[in-house]
């Protein structure tokens, strides 16, 4: 509810939207994450008059309505090449644009979308876009037979740069990705919304562990040079709230980084409780992660951290 009320502020004087477009090139609801985050948007502006366009998966109809959204999807020939695909939806999309419906706010989850819709907008129509791949870094997998992927690139770039300077806001899933879009992005208009789990789509049973003798947590990871302080602090927190019967391992391949980890272990007193689990090779992670109890896999979204 709190990203939907900066989203209402958008509206011109701070009046709450009356109508509101989305965009995707992605099946709606789907598992694709842009399938994924558009459903979830769509789900918490069920007030509002909504209009949302999108391909067409096998089993979903043409017109519906999802919630409080008319979901308008155009169909997704999958045996079709992808660039192909995508013009028939940007065609779709800018028919739309041109049959003289007006929007309050209009949200594009994807730049495809952004850069087909940017050249269309009515003149202060707030623009939403969320940047989940950049075309023009990726355009060579999606190249056309025989066309040149340098072409789409360049083609595609300057289309980006278009639908940017055209957005009132641009979302981005961390700070790394905030970054990466620095030298194009005005930092003023960036939101750093991190993606979440779509609860009704992924529930995790819930699992308990008695943490009885002889019992190991490892930690997966945590070797490779940079990540050596990162380990030892987990590997502290893990034993400051584990009983003392709980071994932890950090996973890893032997290498020269070793003696300092060690060296960063007995410096907070971890050497008895604290073990390097050697693995080089997948049939010796597969059996070490088969010994432990509990094993612990730290992910980071940032270069610095």
């Amino acid at each position: 509810s709190g990203t939907t009320g900066r989203t209402v502020m958008l509206g011109s004087g701070g009046d709450p939207l009356s109508r509101v477009l989305f965009w995707a090139v992605a099946e709606v609801p789907g598992p694709s994450s842009p399938g994924t985050r558009t459903a979830q948007w769509l789900s918490v502006l069920g007030h509002k008059e909504v209009d949302a366009l999108c391909l067409k998966g096998r089993k979903d109809a043409h017109i519906q309505r999802y919630g409080g959204a008319r979901m308008m999807r155009v169909p997704n020939a999958i045996d079709k090449p992808f660039l192909e695909r995508l013009s028939t939806y940007q065609r779709a999309l800018q028919r739309q644009l041109k049959g003289g419906e007006s929007y309050d706010l209009v949200w594009c989850a994807d730049l495809f979308s952004a850069s087909a819709a940017a050249p269309l907008l009515p003149k202060g129509t707030p623009l939403i876009v969320e940047v989940a791949e950049v075309p023009s870094l990726l355009s060579s997998a999606r190249a056309l037979v025989g066309d040149s992927a340098e072409e789409h690139s360049a083609r595609w770039l300057q289309q980006e740069k278009a639908a940017i300077r055209a957005a009132t806001r641009v979302i981005v899933p961390s700070r790394h990705a905030a970054k990466l879009l620095s030298e194009r992005v005005d930092a003023r208009l960036l939101w750093i919304l991190p993606r979440c789990v779509d609860r009704s789509v992924y529930a995790p049973p819930t699992v308990e562990y008695a943490l009885e003798e002889e019992r190991r947590v490892l930690v997966f990871g945590g070797r490779e040079g940079r990540w050596l302080r990162g380990a030892v602090s987990l590997a502290h927190a893990l034993a400051s709230r584990l009983p003392r019967t709980v071994r932890v391992g950090v996973l890893g391949a032997p290498g020269s980084t070793d003696a300092e980890l060690r060296a960063l272990l007995d410096k907070r007193d971890l050497s008895e409780r604290v073990e390097l689990v050697d693995a080089d090779a997948p049939l010796a992670v597969a059996g070490a992660l088969a010994l432990a109890h509990v094993v612990v896999v730290p992910s980071s979204a940032e270069d610095e951290i």
